[in-house]
Order: C-alpha cells, then structure tokens, then sequence
C-alpha cells in the first residue's frame, strides 16, 4: 500500500493551522483568566432567599423538556458573609436551565452585593 504523500502534506497543514488557532486563542483570552483570583467558599452562611423570578417554556419536542430562566436573592443579615475579608450583604443569582425530566445543562451568574461605605 502506498501513502499519497500530498494527502500527508494537506493532514499536517490543517494539523499546523488548528494548532496555531488554539495557540492565537489562548493568547487572546488566557490574559483575563490568568488575572482573575479566586477565593473558595468552604462553609455556606446563613441566609434568606427569595425567587425574584422565573419563567418556566415548555417545549413539545420531548416529555418534560423546560427551559428555565430565574433570579435568587439571598440576603445576609447576620454580617457573617464575606470573601478575602471583604463583607458581602447579598448575592443575586441568575440562570438558564434547558432539562429534560430535571437532567440536561445550566449556566448560573453569581453578583456578590457589598454594603454601602458612607
């Protein structure tokens, strides 16, 4: 069996250019990623939570297909929140769930509130 050395050439161009698309997009977005510091939550504080809203579509391709769109705030009113010694009065919670018989992707966005310094 003989290999086509042009077919070898052509694999190892894309090869090359996918490789060098993964290197330019590293450097294009690796630069925030590598700025952002990240602190760990280890004990969960008390807290009152409250749905803002939610808006539940259903969908009629598949049974108990729903997409879900909400809004959480919890609220701290002990004082006993805070991240890298800053205090945290409230967390506004955001989402988008797409389940189907509550299995399937979500994305959440997390707003850490501070208290008003006078």
């Amino acid at each position: 069996m003989r290999i086509n050395e042009e077919a070898i050439v052509g694999m190892r161009t894309r090869t090359l250019a996918t490789a060098a698309f993964v290197v330019g997009l590293n450097f294009l977005t690796g630069g925030d990623a590598l700025a952002q510091k990240k602190y760990q939550v280890t004990q969960s504080p008390a807290s009152t939570s409250q749905y803002l809203q939610q808006h539940a579509i259903s969908v009629e391709d598949a049974p108990h297909h729903q997409i879900l769109v909400y809004e959480i705030r919890f609220a701290y009113p002990k004082n006993e929140f805070s991240i890298a010694g800053v205090l945290v009065k409230e967390t506004l919670v955001r989402g988008i769930s797409d389940y189907i018989g509550f299995s399937g992707p979500f994305t959440t966005y997390v707003e850490y509130r501070l208290p008003r310094w006078s």
